[in-house]
């Protein structure tokens, strides 16, 4: 379990409508918003109305100039139960001291992992006093070690006393698949900057790697070009206080004549199982015409819009009024009306100039390389949805998904998976199909509660990725049931693994028991 706060210390994103209207967008994405979940509002059901409500409540304090908003996720391994979902709730924001505070969770599905957005309205409803928690993270920290034992959760590290550079970098890598310069510095160079017998050898090292060692104020700074990080970020070993009592006081390096025999550049993060290159060069060349094309468009654009501005000069209409006019009444008159109208006609011009721009930026815009094989896959490139997938562990996907109604194909899948209906392709390249099923490489899961028509399409996916191959059901007994008895109803040809679940399909399809229900 993983609680943290988000920051809200601006005046659009503390909105507390403007919050809710994203929490509780689909997205067009079926799975996102499952559950949605009001507290301590006069309003139950509604969540626009409910939203109204606490910002009316904040507008009350007139006092409190911070945001008025705390936005809390929860993130979880395992899909839990509302009922315990609504006691987590309940103690994180007791321990936050929001216990009767206005608060909306909304849990969302649309990712990897299920994770519960809280707005908690930081002004309270009947004494209007704001609360601001003091410390959150080590409280939030506190109360996840609790509920991970109480609730038998997968635990993960809290310990919250990271360099920002550091996590920065680690977001950078995680979720940007770029690999940072911390990074590099720590696959490639720390054990040979640690080996550095002295200063001039070890700037000596590092210049062969293109970097250089400077002061930054009481420490230490590795450049490279114009991105530079702290030595301590890197490893504490070679901060500038272990660094000095190793070497002695720190000696400027004169590495000028040194060339260097390679350097770090922002590319993908390197995969052991997959070749990203050609996908990288193709994303590279697409950028640069991208940008290019834009470029010319914006100038193009604004060209257009100062020949425009420059029509609306009313320089003649005004000496026109100055030297044919009589009466300074009159004149007056004449030139506001002017201004006026030169106003009306630059303000349009520039609003126009506006929407345009934004068109070109949609038109062509500047995406990220995790964005770019996201959209690549969606358009049927499996060497994207490959190189996407190549970061995902069998062994952590049977941890995670163990027992949660999943459909594991035993074979090589014989054609691709359909891309025609996904939503959505999360961070570990798992499609997220429209009807809420979800297809990660390894196997098909079916949310719970589905449908007959949801489990039908799932066994299609099946049946058209891997043919005959020998399906296994990691479900409860009563979902597999089910499952085999949408199979025979849908007269799909799917086998099972299990011989007693392969056995009643097999008596099911026979003439005289296709009435028979194999659900009980």
């Amino acid at each position: 379990m993983i609680a943290r706060s988000l920051r809200m210390n601006n005046a659009s994103k503390s909105n507390v409508l403007r919050l809710l209207n994203y929490l509780n967008s689909s997205q067009d994405n079926a799975q996102r918003v499952q559950s949605v979940r009001i507290t301590n509002c006069e309003e139950k059901e509604d969540v626009e109305w409910a939203g109204l409500e606490m910002l009316a409540t904040q507008k009350m304090n007139t006092r409190a100039q911070n945001d008025k908003t705390y936005h809390l996720v929860l993130s979880f391994h395992e899909n839990l139960s509302g009922n315990q979902l609504r006691e987590i709730e309940e103690q994180v924001c007791k321990k936050l001291g929001f216990s009767g505070h206005q608060r909306i969770s909304i849990l969302h599905g649309d990712t990897e992992n299920p994770h519960l957005h809280i707005a908690i309205n930081k002004i309270h409803p009947t004494r209007l006093t704001i609360h601001e928690p003091y410390y959150d993270k080590a409280k939030l920290a506190d109360i996840s070690r609790v509920l991970e034992q109480r609730y038998s959760l997968v635990p993960d590290n809290h310990d919250f006393r990271h360099e920002v550079r550091e996590t920065a970098a680690k977001s950078m890598e995680v979720a940007g698949d770029m690999e940072s310069l911390i990074g590099w510095i720590q696959r490639y160079l720390l054990e040979d900057i640690k080996k550095a017998e002295n200063w001039d050898e070890l700037h000596m090292r590092l210049a062969r790697s293109g970097l250089t060692l400077k002061e930054s104020g009481r420490g230490l700074a590795i450049v490279s070009g114009k991105i530079h990080v702290k030595a301590s970020s890197v490893d504490r070993g070679i901060s500038r206080k272990r660094l000095e009592e190793r070497l002695g006081a720190f000696v400027p390096g004169n590495v000028q004549h040194v060339i260097a025999e390679r350097e770090y550049k922002k590319r993908p993060m390197p995969l052991p199982r997959r070749d990203t290159s050609e996908l990288w060069q193709r994303y590279t060349a697409w950028r640069k015409q991208q940008d290019q094309q834009r470029k010319e468009q914006l100038v193009e654009l604004q060209q257009r819009r100062e020949k425009e501005l420059s029509s609306c000069d009313m320089d003649l209409k005004r000496a026109i009024t100055k030297h044919v006019v009589k009466g300074q009444v009159l004149k007056r008159i004449l030139y506001a009306m002017q201004h006026s109208e030169a106003k009306r006609k630059r303000q349009a011009i520039l609003a126009r100039y506006t929407r345009e721009r934004q068109k070109i930026f949609q038109e062509k815009p500047n995406l990220s390389w995790r964005t770019w094989l996201e959209n690549e896959a969606k358009a049927g490139n499996i060497d994207a949805l490959k190189a996407i997938r190549a970061r995902q562990r069998r062994e952590a996907w049977k941890a995670k998904f163990s027992g949660r109604g999943v459909l594991v194909p035993n074979g090589t899948a014989k054609h691709e998976p359909p891309m025609h209906d996904t939503a959505k392709i999360t961070l570990k390249g798992t499609l997220l199909f429209q009807d809420g099923c979800r297809d990660d490489g390894y196997g098909i899961s079916i949310p719970p509660r589905s449908d007959e028509k949801t489990i039908a399409g799932a066994l299609r996916r099946v049946v058209g990725q891997y043919g005959d191959a020998p399906v296994s059901l990691d479900m409860t007994r009563e979902q597999a049931m089910k499952v085999v008895a949408v199979a025979v109803s849908h007269r799909i040809p799917v086998y099972f693994r299990d011989a007693k679940l392969e056995r009643i399909r097999q008596r099911s399809l026979a003439p005289k028991n296709q009435d028979r229900d194999y659900s009980r």
